[in-house]
């Protein structure tokens, strides 16, 4: 359990020095670490310090360019990774 926390701050503290934005940070995660089907808690526990807006903004853009799906509305909503 330590390394993995571990692990996890390591790549954190990486991003944050490459000085990748958050946004860039939920669409890698969305992209290529989420499974195929994920919710927003999801995306809030991968990548803390994220506001749900700003992982709403880049859904919807994933969204736009028809990379991921929402099924169902609201709270409820599951985010669907459409074949790239």
């Amino acid at each position: 359990m330590v390394v993995g926390a571990y692990e996890a701050f390591a790549a954190r503290a990486a991003d944050h020095r490459s000085g990748t934005t958050k946004q860039d940070r939920v669409r890698n995660y969305v992209l290529n670490h989420a499974g195929p089907s994920f919710e927003m808690a999801d995306v809030r526990r991968a990548v803390p310090g994220v506001s749900d807006q700003t992982a709403r903004l880049v859904l919807r853009e994933l969204k736009n360019e028809g990379l991921v799906s929402p099924s169902g509305v609201g709270r409820g909503t599951k985010w669907v990774r459409l074949a790239q």
